[in-house]
């Protein structure tokens, strides 16, 4: 479904600037609880990787088990809470062909079952869980505006969303132009003026706010190139390469829609969904 672009251009310009804000202090709020619980636990705010080197073999088995644990009982309340009321619980689709709108148990169910995760050394990454949380921010955020049907202006809600996920994935890794852009091209399939203004003047807001709060430097310090290598052989070579990259993704991803669909026809999927479905009216019957 193509995504009508809404009319007010202007109350989407203005929102922008406080969504991205938003969202940026919620990724920053999750990044410090992550770090507070961890001096909590262990007692310093080393690297969890040297932390876990330097505890007994039982405590690096034990942990990491019961926040998983932990982590899967969370999970299992969102997916009961998904089936009981069913809709979109992903950004991009909520964007893309939803409303715009995320359940709110929902992602914070599943944002602080990736918290204990990762407070406990699973190997989770935290960027996910901050963006959602950021993209919760302008599902939520207040809108002026109205519209017909339970949901107000949909399209503004979607926008407003967008904006939100892109400040919080500025946030994250400190690239704003790069975030707008990417929700745009990934998020609605096109890099339309219109759409790319918001995105980016959220992704700056978000930045400012990230920056303003660990600093100026840079994300991944100590990265130098020296300038012998910036001539035509390493610069062709940087192009074959990212030429490779960009193939052996497409085949990875076409490999994986191929393995989805063996799977789906296998019978051993068959034979669960018959099982599945004797249960469900067994249930029924009873």
């Amino acid at each position: 479904m193509r995504f009508r672009f809404i009319e007010d251009q202007e109350v989407t310009l203005f929102t922008a600037i406080p969504v991205g804000i938003a969202a940026a202090i919620v990724t920053t709020l999750f990044k410090e609880a992550l770090d507070a619980s961890g001096y909590v636990m262990f007692g310093t705010h080393a690297d969890i990787v040297t932390v876990f080197a330097g505890l007994a073999l039982i405590w690096r088995v034990a942990i990491p088990t019961l926040g998983g644990v932990i982590a899967g009982l969370l999970l299992t309340a969102a997916a009961k809470l998904n089936a009981a009321q069913p809709g979109v619980s992903d950004y991009m689709e909520a964007v893309a062909s939803g409303t715009g709108r995320l359940p709110v148990r929902i992602t914070l169910l599943r944002a602080l079952s990736s918290f204990c995760s990762i407070v406990t050394g699973s190997s989770v990454g935290k960027e996910g869980a901050m963006i959602q949380l950021a993209a919760l921010c302008g599902s939520v955020f207040p809108s002026a505006r109205g519209g017909s049907g339970p949901d107000g202006d949909t399209n503004l809600r979607r926008m407003l969303t967008a904006c939100a996920a892109a400040a919080g994935l500025a946030s994250v890794y400190h690239t704003p132009l790069s975030a707008a852009v990417f929700v745009a091209e990934v998020v609605f399939g096109a890099v339309a003026v219109q759409r790319l203004m918001p995105l980016f003047l959220a992704s700056v807001a978000g930045t400012v706010v990230s920056q303003l709060h660990g600093g100026l430097q840079p994300l991944y310090p100590g990265l130098t190139v020296p300038s012998d290598l910036l001539h035509p052989p390493m610069l062709l070579a940087a192009v074959l390469l990212g030429v490779l990259a960009g193939v052996s993704g497409a085949l990875f991803m076409r490999a994986s829609s191929l393995a989805k669909r063996a799977f789906a026809c296998s019978a051993w999927a068959r034979a669960r969904s018959a099982a599945c479905s004797r249960l469900r009216c067994s249930s029924a019957q009873r």
